[in-house]
């Protein structure tokens, strides 16, 4: 069920008993404060998917899933007068990064890590340089990981948090679910980083460099993903795709814009 929510300036009272169901099921904060605004709610009108509503201080969209989520807090505040569309507030989460992913400051950044988890070339193996041995005894100790699933481990030396280690797909010309393997890495890694409090995020090019993976179609399987993520959560606030070449960047530029 997607619920959109619009501010309306002029409305009639609400029921107490439709205020009441509300409280239950918005997602805001529940100080004190919120409480007094959401008793002062009006309400004039519920139909189809569209709830007008007329105080814009405590209202923000509800979630697709809002009843396995309540008690969460949720997206961008509405404006009065304003429909939000999620999968738009949450294209405003994504940011394009062209630059070396190991100075990043951000919770957790994204290994394109191989099954072993050990180590590697490009980017993994400049991960690992730049977090210094502990990061491979830690890495030692996960016993490594399936193609498309994620690990997290501590970041050491990187101004990261965390580093999210994911296994992606060698590309074979699509015969061996390859797409699917990649989307789930990117899905994976998400979990994982929102199972660990992270707030921002920041992802290589998974499985294009010696995997073989085309960049273009390697690009939209990660966009894609991403924003239907973004779509139905609501708790990370940043997600940077990190590349280096200018081909990678001129790429996904054009898929975020």
């Amino acid at each position: 069920m997607k619920i959109w929510l619009m501010i309306n300036t002029v409305c009639p009272s609400a029921t107490e008993n439709f205020v009441s169901w509300i409280k239950k099921i918005l997602v805001v904060d529940y100080s004190r404060q919120s409480q007094r605004e959401l008793r002062q709610l009006n309400c004039s009108k519920i139909a189809e998917n569209r709830i007008f509503f007329s105080s814009p201080s405590v209202i923000r969209q509800l979630p697709d899933d809002i009843y396995h989520q309540r008690g969460r807090k949720s997206g961008p505040m509405a404006k009065p007068g304003e429909l939000l569309d999620f999968k738009a507030t949450a294209m405003s989460k994504i940011q394009l990064h062209r630059g070396d992913i190991t100075q990043l400051e951000v919770d957790a950044i994204v290994n394109a890590a191989n099954k072993s988890l050990l180590g590697g070339g490009g980017v993994d193996g400049a991960i690992h340089r730049a977090a210094g041995p502990e990061l491979l005894n830690e890495c030692r100790q996960l016993k490594g990981c399936e193609t498309g699933d994620a690990k997290i481990t501590k970041g050491y030396n990187l101004p990261a948090k965390y580093v999210i280690h994911t296994v992606g797909p060698v590309y074979s010309g699509g015969r061996y679910k390859e797409a699917e393997k990649l989307a789930s890495c990117y899905r994976r890694s998400l979990q994982v980083a929102l199972q660990n409090g992270v707030k921002s995020i920041a992802f290589p090019n998974i499985s294009t460099g010696i995997y073989g993976y085309p960049k273009h179609e390697a690009a939209q399987i990660a966009t894609q993903t991403v924003k239907d993520f973004l779509a139905n959560d609501h708790e990370l606030d940043t997600l940077i795709f990190c590349v280096f070449d200018e081909e990678n960047y001129s790429i996904y530029n054009n898929l975020l814009t």
